[in-house]
């Protein structure tokens, strides 16, 4: 089955999801004066600017302080949904008209990626407590290779991402797209010796 992995920020969402989450509840949070919350955050993000915590530890934290409850989940829904390429959108439609298997796969949390994409999925679980693994990378391959084959696909046909993280799924993909990478993801494709068409 011909089958298309795409990832999420940068590629079928605009922005970043997560901090398009955070600022969401922010604003949630400030609302309802749940100042614990807000400047739990804040302290987060501030930390994490001066290098003092590691990114997974920030998004980890960070999201469980801001919480996912139904009133937070339907606000990023509604500006998340503003920021997705529709012109990938309409792409990745189109091939699941035709047949196509596709499979979004990316490093933001399941909990809020499913307000924006009803189709397979394999994203980052994130535990009530203790540390949290990232869907990505080589992990991220991984999962999508048993995804896929659950799914009756023996192989990964087509990546769609912007992003260098992805060179583990690119490497073993038939067909490579790009969707507005970045000058330092354009030369690790290159450097990696892949042959890639871009998204316009």
């Amino acid at each position: 089955m011909k089958n298309i992995t795409v990832d999420l920020d940068g590629t079928y969402y605009t922005g970043n999801t997560l901090h398009r989450y955070l600022a969401c509840a922010l604003a949630c949070h400030l609302r309802k004066m749940h100042f614990f919350k807000l400047t739990g955050i804040i302290a987060l993000y501030a930390l994490r600017g001066f290098r003092m915590i590691s990114h997974v530890r920030f998004k980890a934290s960070a999201l469980r302080l801001a919480g996912r409850d139904k009133e937070l989940l339907e606000k990023f829904r509604l500006e998340a949904n503003n920021g997705i390429n529709e012109k990938l959108k309409k792409y990745l439609e189109d091939k699941q008209d035709s047949g196509s298997y596709v499979l979004m796969a990316t490093a933001a949390p399941e909990f809020y990626v499913k307000t924006i994409w009803r189709g397979p999925l394999e994203a980052t679980q994130l535990p009530d407590s203790g540390p949290m693994t990232e869907c990505r990378g080589n992990i991220k391959l991984d999962r999508v290779r048993i995804n896929l084959a659950a799914n009756g696909c023996s192989e990964i046909d087509t990546v769609i991402t912007d992003h260098h993280d992805d060179l583990p799924l690119m490497k073993t993909a038939r067909h490579v797209i790009l969707v507005n990478p970045s000058a330092r993801t354009m030369a690790a494709v290159k450097d990696a010796g892949l042959d890639f068409t871009l998204f316009n």
